[in-house]
C-alpha cells in the first residue's frame, strides 16, 4: 500500500479579498456566532440621519439611520420610506407646528399610535416607530411620543 503525501496551505490573515470570492462564498453558517460587530452593520440600525430643519413635506427614510432629528419649520407631513418588518427608529423632533406621519409614499399604510401622549411643538419630543409590516402596499407601523428632559434619576 502506497502513502500518499497530503500538502496543507495556510491563507494568510485578510489574504483573500471579496473580489476573489463567490458570491455565494459566504454563507450565514460561515459566520462565527457573535462575529458581526456594530461597525458591519448597515446605516439603518446605527447611523444618525439629519433631517435638519424641514420647509415642506420630508422622508423619514429607514435605510439612512436608526435615529433621524429633525426640526419642523411649518406644518409637515413625514413621510416613512425604505422601511423594514421588525425596524425600529427614533425621531429627535421640534418645532412647534403641526406633524402628520404618512406611512409610504404609495398605497395606504397603517398608522397605529400607542399611548395617549400627543406631539407637543413647544417641547423636544422622541417619537419611536416601529414597521409591523413592509408590505408595500399596505404597510404597518406603531409609533409613541414622548417629550423629554435630561435627568439623570430615573
Amino acid at each position: 500500500m502506497a502513502l500518499t503525501q497530503v500538502k496543507t496551505s495556510v491563507i494568510a490573515d485578510d489574504a483573500v479579498g471579496a473580489d476573489q470570492l463567490a458570491s455565494s462564498a459566504v454563507v450565514t453558517a460561515s459566520i462565527v456566532n457573535d462575529n458581526v460587530t456594530h461597525d458591519k452593520l448597515e446605516a439603518r440600525y446605527t447611523a444618525i440621519n439629519p433631517i435638519g430643519t424641514t420647509s415642506g413635506a420630508f422622508d423619514i427614510n429607514f435605510s439612512l439611520g436608526a435615529i433621524h432629528t429633525v426640526t419642523l419649520g411649518g406644518g409637515h407631513t413625514g413621510t416613512f420610506t425604505n422601511f423594514k418588518t421588525g425596524q425600529v427608529v427614533d425621531i429627535v423632533i421640534t418645532g412647534n407646528h403641526t406633524l402628520t406621519f404618512d406611512g409610504t409614499s404609495s398605497g395606504t399604510a397603517a398608522l397605529r399610535k400607542v399611548g395617549s401622549t400627543d406631539y407637543d411643538g413647544s417641547k423636544t419630543n422622541l417619537i419611536q416607530v416601529v414597521c409591523a409590516s413592509d408590505d408595500s402596499t399596505t404597510p404597518i407601523f406603531y409609533y409613541t411620543v414622548n417629550e423629554y428632559a435630561t435627568d439623570t434619576t430615573p
